[in-house]
């Protein structure tokens, strides 16, 4: 809430919101491995199915989220202040090849 927060208040939060994301993405990529090395201890080692979900936890383990490196505040105010900024941040997100390689083929 741009019109209701300080710009430190705004950094502050930010902060803590990134800790928290950095943490839970620790505790995913974590999971995904111990996924994978019970696949490896298993005794089923062979199989379509197996192969392909290995691929798919490696791809996740690889792919990890992006997320935009400062905040962008807006206002839920009837005036929306910083509304425009957060739509152009989300275009250039979607229009972003490296993000969405099959977007505008």
């Amino acid at each position: 809430h741009i019109d209701k927060l300080s710009v430190a208040e705004v950094e502050r939060r930010w902060e803590d919101l990134a800790k928290n994301l950095e943490k839970q993405e620790r505790m995913r990529i974590s999971g995904l491995q111990k996924q994978l090395e019970r696949i490896d201890k298993s005794k089923v080692q062979s199989g379509v199915a197996v192969r392909n979900r290995k691929k798919q936890i490696k791809s996740l383990i690889q792919k990890r989220p992006s997320i935009n490196p400062k905040p962008v505040p807006v206002s839920s105010s009837e005036s929306l202040e910083g509304i425009q900024d957060l739509k152009q941040v989300i275009l250039n997100y979607a229009v972003d090849k490296e993000h969405f390689p099959e977007v505008g083929r």
